[in-house]
């Protein structure tokens, strides 16, 4: 506060107008809040959603996530392989499991409103072999 307003708040500098500016503000924040049948307004914001992932999973996943194609598969090695190459440091990289991606994964599926699939395999023809994929649908 003191580098934005250049003081302290309810410090001794405070004049007789800095106190009342303050009153008036917890008057009027009381007047809305029993003009409200006493509940405090929902936060509404635009930016809540992005705040509350970010929040939980962390700017660098959600920024991944963000940018995952939806409604097709997803090769469940190669997804988690890009994330951990391009966004974690190496320190990290040695701690971060294909199980912790997947959960953040289905939080982040949880908390956008997303169908998360992560139980689907499909065939690599090309390997020979079955590979586990997710799979991210709109709903």
């Amino acid at each position: 506060p003191d580098k934005v307003f250049n003081e302290l708040f309810f410090s001794k500098d405070w004049k007789y107008e800095d106190w009342n500016i303050f009153y008036n503000l917890m008057f009027f924040c009381s007047m809305a809040y029993f003009n409200n049948n006493s509940r405090i307004s929902e936060y509404d914001s635009e930016t809540l959603e992005t705040k509350r992932l970010i929040g939980e999973l962390g700017v660098s996943f959600v920024v991944y996530a963000d940018s995952l194609p939806r409604n097709q598969d997803l090769p469940k090695q190669e997804t988690y392989s890009n994330y951990v190459d391009n966004f974690l440091s190496d320190a990290d990289k040695r701690r971060y499991t294909k199980v912790k991606f997947g959960l953040q994964l289905k939080k982040y599926c949880e908390l956008k409103g997303l169908k998360f699939e992560g139980e689907g395999k499909e065939w690599d023809s090309e390997k020979q072999r079955s590979i586990g994929i997710y799979f991210l649908e709109e709903k």
